[in-house]
């Protein structure tokens, strides 16, 4: 068993990420571990709040989709910004100091996107934090039952970068929206599969 172990988590937007990490956290707070999750999002959210709500009356932190599709041009042009100013780390630079202060075993990273500068967030992921990285793929069952539609980049940045992401990944997971049970079983064999758990 390891402890103290980050597992980031990529994927395109809707696949799943935020559900995986909550439904693992489930699975290891139930064996008795301390669970945390963070979002690199979130240091990008907190810049960006005030200027979008003075400015565009927009909520950073919605969960409207229409909302999310008028700010995620202006998150990605400023992220972009603020990631090429520092080959790829400010943000990940303002979160290694929360989760190397808090106590948990287990810390999850809900979206680790990029793999385009030399130290960007999967060099950071695994050579800094020595974490394992897991790409998630959401797919629906097509109208013949035998073909999965998968979802699909969201914008130019996904396009590039998620199949980077999938092949850097110690391992990929495809899942689709089904039962609850489904979805922990799912999770619970990628842990087994990453030995996180036995």
């Amino acid at each position: 068993m390891k402890h103290k172990q980050i597992i980031g988590v990529t994927g395109c937007a809707r696949t799943g990420k935020d559900l995986f990490c909550n439904i693992a956290g489930s699975i290891l707070t139930h064996k008795g571990f301390r669970v945390r999750k963070f979002a690199l999002a979130h240091a990008l959210k907190k810049d960006c709040q005030q200027f979008l709500n003075t400015k565009c009356g927009l909520n950073v932190w919605t969960n409207d989709t229409i909302e999310k599709s008028k700010l995620r041009p202006i998150l990605i042009a400023y992220g972009d910004i603020k990631r090429h100013d520092s080959d790829g780390t400010y943000f990940t630079s303002i979160l290694q100091p929360l989760i190397e202060r808090c106590d948990a075993d287990f810390t999850f990273i809900s979206d680790v996107r990029y793999a385009q500068y030399d130290k960007d967030e999967h060099y950071w992921l695994k050579n800094i934090m020595n974490g394992k990285l897991i790409h998630l793929s959401q797919y629906s069952i097509g109208s013949t039952h035998l073909d999965k539609l998968y979802t699909q980049p969201a914008n130019y940045n996904e396009t590039m970068n998620d199949p980077k992401m999938r092949a850097l990944a110690d391992i990929c997971v495809e899942w689709s929206r089904t039962t609850q049970n489904e979805l922990t079983n799912i999770v619970n064999e990628t842990l087994k599969s990453l030995k996180i758990i036995e």
